[in-house]
């Protein structure tokens, strides 16, 4: 798929998000406070135990008091986050299949005949339930993905720039992966679509010739369009995870904090 298009489509995403877009503003915001809380936590802890190191015999109280009060605090915005995500995701859902079905209300018959009952009804429940999914889970971590990265890079900037570009290295490899996986997923995408959609025609078509099949005892037809159209649907399920397999798990392994936490571990303890 072209820059242009992705992005468009990315576009029309928030454009279609448009009703409750000040809602999920503010569940970002409130997504971005708590990894922010979460990571002042974290560092005030280090804080804590470095100070514990140098002076054994007294104990910070005031700093641990301050982590667990950022530790609850973060627990509550990112609950409120979630919550406020959620209930929008779930007025967005209503409004859409609402409009959806006043809009085919209005059209013609025979663009209903047409499109065909699988695909109306992929677009009206599928896809609609899809976005669902996007808005309610996806757009509070889309503000934590944005806000914890930037402030831990700050941080370790802060605490020496080799930590800083350290982590910086193994995230540029591990993005460097990730779009070697990502090769051809527009069009993969395109296709796994296209391939569901007949799954439903299929369906669809089967469920109505039943009356016909029960009375006549025949259908071999209608059910080896089912049969092909599962198999094509397979077929395309298999070979995208054939193409992005191993570079997407590779990926994933990359960009575990794991890796990073060895070599900021390794270049701070030589």
């Amino acid at each position: 798929m072209p820059d242009k298009q992705r992005a468009g489509s990315g576009a029309s995403v928030w454009t279609i998000m448009r009703p409750v877009q000040g809602q999920i503003r503010f569940a970002m915001v409130l997504a971005g406070l708590a990894a922010a809380c979460a990571l002042g936590a974290l560092s005030v802890l280090a804080w804590t135990v470095h100070a514990l190191l140098a002076e054994p015999g007294q104990w910070p109280w005031l700093p641990l008091g301050l982590v667990v009060v950022l530790t609850v605090l973060a627990f509550v915005l990112r609950l409120s986050a979630f919550n406020q995500s959620h209930y929008a995701a779930f007025r967005l859902e209503t409004l859409l299949r609402t409009d959806l079905a006043r809009h085919l209300a209005r059209v013609p018959l025979g663009f209903v005949q047409q499109t065909g009952s699988g695909a109306l009804t992929k677009v009206v429940m599928d896809d609609v339930k899809a976005l669902h999914v996007f808005v309610a889970d996806s757009t509070p971590l889309y503000a934590r993905a944005y806000v914890s990265p930037v402030l831990t890079f700050v941080l370790l900037w802060w605490l020496d720039w080799r930590l800083a570009l350290a982590a910086t290295a193994v995230l540029a490899v591990g993005m460097a992966v990730v779009s070697l996986a990502m090769r051809g997923s527009g069009e993969m995408m395109q296709r796994y679509h296209a391939a569901g959609e007949h799954v439903s025609k299929a369906v669809v078509e089967y469920v109505q010739a039943m009356p016909v099949v029960r009375t006549f005892d025949i259908g071999t037809t209608t059910f080896q369009r089912y049969q092909r159209a599962l198999d094509e649907f397979m077929e395309v399920v298999l070979q995208w995870y054939r193409m992005a397999g191993f570079s997407s798990r590779l990926s994933m392994a990359i960009l575990n904090p794991l890796p990073t936490l060895a070599v900021l571990v390794w270049l701070g303890g030589g």
